[in-house]
């Protein structure tokens, strides 16, 4: 009977720590399936990514999942992508050489009627958009090219919050002033007394440069000594002040927020321009 209700147990053990293995190497496999579809959403030019990488150095994104074009490092047939960094930079360089062209002229009027940056660049970025959308290229908006795709991840997930990205750097806030402590006045600097005299000495480590004489003498007949609820109160009254100061955190935390740099008259023009002609 012992032998049969060890076989018995063994067998039990066996069948647990078979299936124990196998949970263990599903949860393997698993994590690491997970890894690799991680790696995939957060890297360029994969089937599972939204990004892309082009050919001018630039990263992009689009809106849905969308094979690579001609003009992506790993070029297939599909259509081009709008680079929208290039974009801002023709649009820059055509509103300055149209500034510089009506500067070489210095004709008087002109400069008096002119239309504003503002509307420059978004009538140039309208003009190339609606012609690049025309020839078949595609919308999209750029991003961040940080090679870590957890790095990728996380940009992408802060500027959605609307906290900037990885790589961007804070604004310099400027530093708190420093206060000096006030200095004790010429009048109330007390000098150090004889040692032998008796009016100071030391007690408890400490030394008393008046006395215990003179105190004594000051204080004749005062009475200096506090009750025991008046420092219950004050220290009632600090721990009031502490947890409401506690209960104020979340407030300050809800109305914290980051001051994103503002966007140029290009970037502005571009973006809207790539937005409005994706709708059509």
């Amino acid at each position: 009977m012992q032998t049969t209700a060890a076989s018995a147990q063994a067998t039990i053990q066996i069948f647990h720590a078979r299936v124990a293995a196998a949970e263990k190497q599903g949860y393997i496999t698993q994590a690491a399936i997970n890894e690799q579809q991680f790696q995939d959403t957060y890297s360029p030019c994969n089937a599972l990514s939204l990004l892309h990488d082009l050919q001018c150095g630039h990263r992009i994104q689009t809106e849905y999942l969308a094979s690579c074009g001609v003009l992506c490092v790993r070029p297939t047939g599909g259509p081009p992508f709008v680079c929208p960094t290039c974009l801002i930079d023709v649009v820059r360089a055509e509103v300055a050489l149209e500034d510089l062209t009506l500067q070489l002229n210095d004709d008087i009027s002109m400069k008096d009627n002119s239309p504003t940056q503002e509307e420059k660049a978004r009538r140039f970025a309208d003009k190339y958009v609606q012609a690049m959308v025309k020839k078949g290229y595609r919308t999209c908006k750029v991003v961040s090219k940080l090679d870590e795709p957890r790095l990728q991840f996380f940009d992408q997930f802060m500027r959605e919050d609307g906290f900037g990205g990885v790589e961007d750097k804070p604004e310099e806030e400027e530093s708190p002033r420093l206060h000096k402590r006030p200095s004790m006045s010429a009048h109330k600097n007390f000098t150090k007394q004889d040692i032998g005299s008796g009016r100071a000495h030391q007690s408890s480590g400490k030394w008393d440069f008046r006395g215990t004489d003179f105190l004594a003498e000051r204080h004749e007949g005062a009475d200096v000594t506090l009750s025991i609820d008046t420092t219950k109160q004050g220290s009632e009254r600090a721990q009031r002040g502490g947890e409401a100061a506690m209960d104020s955190l979340p407030e300050h935390f809800a109305d914290s927020h980051v001051d994103l740099p503002p966007e140029d008259d290009a970037t502005e023009a571009v973006r809207k321009a790539i937005e409005m002609f994706a709708l059509m």
